[in-house]
């Protein structure tokens, strides 16, 4: 366990250290739980992307050559923020300009500051419970074993890498080596991350697969708070939502059980949408960029992201575009909307792949067809 443990925080420093240089132009020590938030997500992203490269190379798994490979990264990332911190203001440390808002007064009421601190240890303690209820069970969800941990167990009792298609594609297969999977066609972003966990504890084991949603739950929170403080919101009142949030049936139950994806999905918008939020106050290409990385991500983890990062980053291009600029967008989509329902729809092939969109029928591959 202390290796699966040493493991997680390793990549989680990785991926922090990845998001500090990037947004090295924010206040980074007030961001922090943002860029805590947004690095579990770059070091699940990267965890997944150095286990397909042993397969797509022919080779076995080496678990720990990754932890190496991020404690690199990890090193590299922060000399590499300590110098260009120190080339432009001259000291190592790091900016610490504080978040604007009522909660950062340094006279702020004593009884708020009590109140901040019992909030903090009720949530704490929420989260213990919730995050043992988890642990002290084998994975139960229906999603889990159609979808995603069936993937990381068969893929670890073999040893390797093998295909996973649909049961039709299974049964006029002659290759015996394919693996029938409700969700074949669902990216494998955290099966590969629930892989990384269980060889680092060197065998199959319901309580390490189901830590990514132990993390993913305390990242979701610090994604929260980060938003939250970014609109200026007073500390206290956001560690108040923050403890609705946790108290929330829907994510709770889907902490108590994990095994489900929609909360992986929703925590990976609520990060992006914080650091947009920081993107249109300070303005800059390595914040753009771990925006653009978060989206990538929500993406990667069910083909439904791809639909709702689409939909976020509509939304951060509007809000960036002029008065003037957004008249022509309405506009267009305006005239586009028109002629949807003049011509009855239209149906499309880009990069090989069907997109049909009719009066009464919206059919997007991979997705689904929704009736309208």
């Amino acid at each position: 366990m202390t290796a699966v443990i040493f493991g997680m925080l390793v990549a989680t420093l990785a991926g922090t250290s990845i998001c500090a240089l990037l947004a090295r132009t924010a206040n980074l020590r007030s961001h922090l739980p943002g860029l805590i938030s947004a690095g579990f997500f770059f070091g699940v992203g990267l965890v997944a992307l150095m286990q397909l490269l042993p397969d797509a190379l022919g080779l076995r798994f080496q678990p720990w050559r990754i932890v190496i490979v991020l404690v690199l990264l990890s090193v590299a990332s922060l000399m590499a923020l300590l110098f260009h911190n120190r080339r432009h203001t001259g000291h190592w440390r790091m900016p610490a300009r504080v978040l604007s808002g009522p909660g950062n007064s340094v006279l702020r009421r004593s009884w708020e500051f009590r109140v901040e601190i019992l909030l903090s240890a009720i949530m704490v303690v929420l989260a213990w419970m919730l995050i043992d209820e988890g642990l002290s069970r084998p994975i139960f969800p229906w999603d889990a074993w159609s979808a995603w941990s069936v993937k990381a167990k068969v893929w670890m009792g073999l040893g390797k890498m093998v295909d996973f298609v649909s049961f039709r594609e299974w049964l006029v297969a002659r290759d015996a080596s394919l693996y029938v999977n409700e969700a074949w066609r669902y990216p494998e972003t955290i099966p590969l991350y629930q892989l990384w966990l269980v060889q680092l504890y060197g065998q199959w084991n319901d309580r390490i697969a189901v830590l990514p949603w132990a993390g993913m739950w305390i990242s979701a929170h610090m994604a929260f708070y980060h938003g939250m403080r970014a609109c200026d919101v007073s500390r206290l009142f956001s560690l108040g939502a923050c403890l609705v949030l946790l108290t929330t049936p829907i994510i709770a139950v889907q902490i108590a059980l994990p095994g489900y994806m929609d909360v992986w999905l929703g925590t990976a918008l609520i990060a992006a949408t914080s650091w947009a939020i920081v993107l249109f106050r300070e303005r800059s290409v390595g914040l753009a960029i771990v925006v653009g990385l978060l989206l990538m991500f929500a993406a990667a983890i069910k083909l439904e992201g791809s639909v709702w990062a689409v939909a976020l980053l509509g939304g951060i291009v509007m809000g960036f575009a002029s008065s003037a600029r957004r008249r022509h967008i309405y506009v267009g989509l305006a005239c586009a909307l028109l002629l949807w329902i003049v011509s009855g729809g239209f149906s499309f092939t880009l990069l090989g792949i069907e997109f049909t969109a009719t009066l009464s029928m919206l059919e997007l591959p991979y997705i689904g067809t929704v009736r309208l």
